[in-house]
């Protein structure tokens, strides 16, 4: 297994873009840490884009960056085709709602992903239920990590599913 990490480095959005395209021709790349690195969507779309394009990588990380909703969806289309990713960190982002829904949906679609991490992010109790209800479907996933901080009865929703959900006080 080969592992980069690459964490604070900020490399932002225009850093995101070429590594992307070597990401695309890449054979060896497996694990790759992207946090801390001002990556907002656009960073996150050509991630996106290089997942779908046959990228190696079974495990991506991009917390802590300031990714929202165009970015989440853009990867959450990416899931659709993506036969390699087994475990993508999104956590300490600022996904809502509309990005954990499309995450949501691709779930349901995905064979390949296992961990799911979306920790502090403001998803509410409308990107909570998606994925509640994702995960009651056909998802391979086996581990969501979701800190809650406000919304503490969120979490009930996947104790039942036996997700993993950790609480934070």
């Amino acid at each position: 297994m080969v592992v980069h990490s690459l964490d604070r480095n900020n490399i932002g959005d225009i850093g995101a873009r070429s590594l992307a395209t070597g990401l695309k021709a890449n054979a060896t790349l497996r694990v790759l840490y992207l946090n801390v690195n001002k990556l907002q969507d656009e960073g996150a779309q050509a991630m996106a884009e290089a997942l779908k394009g046959g990228s190696t990588l079974t495990t991506l990380h991009l917390g802590s960056n300031n990714i929202q909703d165009a970015g989440a969806q853009a990867l959450a289309e990416s899931l659709h085709t993506n036969s390699t990713l087994i475990s993508l960190h999104l956590g300490t982002n600022n996904i809502e709602a509309a990005g954990v829904q499309a995450l949501a949906e691709a779930l349901e679609r995905n064979s390949t992903l296992r961990t799911l991490s979306l920790e502090r992010n403001p998803v509410g109790d409308v990107g909570v239920q998606a994925l509640a209800d994702a995960l009651k479907g056909s998802s391979k996933l086996t581990e969501l990590k979701y800190v809650e901080n406000e919304q503490q009865r969120s979490c009930a929703a996947f104790v039942v599913l036996k997700i993993v959900c950790v609480i934070r006080l």
